[in-house]
């Protein structure tokens, strides 16, 4: 702990520091916390990669609709979360054998490729046997 002498008084600089937040409202914007950006990135990250397992391994032709509802009965949703970081973490190391620096890539391959869907839709090309984001 570090300490400052003033006027004969010990003061402690590190008092309450500690569990006061900053507030941020009169920014006028919101700006989420990080681990609430991360559960994102990771909860939308293992849904593609194991949707893409299940399809490769369906013997029928696979229907992401019914999936992302099964997904998110299993899961939850980013909004009513059924586990924690940690738990989905456990899950892609178990199910997937990925971190959490390769889920947050795989998340970002994913949002370009999404864009790259949209742009391609806006075109009226033919997408129809990709991901429906």
């Amino acid at each position: 702990m570090t300490q400052v002498t003033e006027n004969s008084n010990i003061v402690s600089i590190n008092k309450s520091v500690k569990n006061n937040v900053i507030d941020d409202s009169a920014l006028g914007y919101e700006v989420s916390d990080h681990a609430e950006r991360l559960y994102r990135q990771v909860y939308y990250a293992i849904r593609e990669e194991v949707g893409r397992i299940a399809k490769a391994g369906s013997k029928e032709k696979f229907d992401w609709k019914e999936y992302k509802q099964n997904f998110a009965k299993t899961f939850g949703t980013p909004d009513n979360r059924k586990y924690s970081l940690k738990q989905l973490l456990e899950y892609a190391h178990l199910k997937l054998g990925k971190n959490l620096e390769q889920l947050i890539e795989s998340n970002r391959k994913s949002c370009e490729r999404y864009q790259r869907y949209q742009n391609r839709l806006a075109q009226d090309e033919d997408v129809k046997d990709e991901i429906p984001y």
